[in-house]
């Protein structure tokens, strides 16, 4: 109860804030995944409603989503940014400050900020800080918000909403029992499920063939239940029109072969970096992510880093071995 009394305590805050202001700022993390370009699209159509002028900005976000409302909005000109005199930021799904989103050369100011989360708190910043790390994305917690502030909650604003979920619990699969009594209250206001599944789980010719590459490779560490695989810059470069992010299906792709606790995909980068997608079943794979500079969710972390993927596996699959022996 206090818990609870204490969120609303800050959904308060956050609403007297918001209808002070005028001219809003939306932000959230780099790389824009499904959750990041959900919640700023469902706080931006929430804004207009309250005729705030609302300015989303995300660079490069998932053209696989281009079919939610206010897809064409989004704002990708730091330019245009550094000229308006915000009177509030909202900062959404970003984890650590370092991961926003910020406009070149835009000045961020702590105190006119408000923090939208589900990341577990760490490096947060804002007036007012909302971090609930009960629920299974961001858009799940504005939900809540617009459901304590008795938003009208529309179609398009409930596949909004819907798509953050489903798209940051790998497609449904790791959805929480917790969740599933707001995703049916959605459905029941016209969440469009048919049409975000079917953007989720299609892809192309070009990463069908990278998928067989990936499974072709895949490589297990059993004595600690550890399955791996990989994609060398090269071979991202050779795929036209490839992203990672689109959707993200290679990480969780490995997930469904039966028998490991933790998967591990790792992907060259370019000036000489990798990015490492952690995922499991049993283990925190968060705090393994931690050490090496990242973070994320307990089944799901993630991190980058300077190297070769034959050295940074090595170091990885020891720290692994070590959190085991801790369990």
């Amino acid at each position: 109860m206090g818990r609870e009394r204490n969120l609303k305590e800050k959904f308060f805050l956050a609403k007297k804030l918001i209808e002070k202001s005028k001219k809003i700022l939306i932000l959230s993390h780099k790389a824009p995944d499904g959750d990041a370009l959900s919640s700023t699209l469902a706080m931006h159509y929430f804004l207009k409603r309250k005729n705030k002028e609302s300015h989303p900005f995300l660079l490069n976000p998932p053209k696989y989503l281009s079919f939610l409302e206010g897809y064409d909005e989004i704002e990708k000109k730091a330019k245009k940014i550094r000229k308006i005199d915000f009177d509030l930021i909202l900062l959404l799904d970003y984890a650590t400050k370092d991961r926003i989103e910020i406009p070149a050369k835009f000045e961020l100011d702590e105190k006119k900020c408000i923090t939208f989360d589900h990341h577990p708190e760490d490096f947060h910043i804002g007036k007012v800080k909302i971090i609930e790390e009960k629920f299974a994305s961001t858009t799940e917690l504005l939900y809540e918000f617009f459901l304590f502030l008795e938003e009208k909650i529309t179609p398009s604003l409930a596949t909004i909403l819907l798509c953050g979920i489903i798209t940051d619990t790998a497609g449904g699969k790791r959805l929480p029992q917790e969740s599933l009594k707001r995703v049916g209250e959605l459905l029941l206001k016209g969440a469009d499920l048919k049409k975000i599944l079917e953007k989720y789980y299609s892809f192309s010719l070009e990463r069908g063939k990278l998928l067989g590459k990936l499974l072709s490779r895949i490589k297990t560490q059993k004595n600690i239940g550890v399955l791996y695989s990989y994609f060398l810059l090269d071979e991202i470069k050779k795929a036209k029109d490839f992203s990672l992010l689109e959707p993200p299906i290679f990480p969780d792709f490995l997930t469904q072969i039966e028998g490991y606790d933790i998967y591990l995909f790792l992907c060259e980068q370019k000036k000489g970096r990798v990015k490492v997608s952690l995922r499991s079943k049993k283990t925190d794979v968060s705090k393994i992510a931690k050490k090496f500079g990242g973070g994320g969710h307990k089944k799901a972390s993630g991190f980058r880093k300077k190297g070769k993927i034959k050295e940074i596996l090595k170091k990885l699959l020891k720290e692994i071995e070590k959190e085991k022996q801790k369990a």
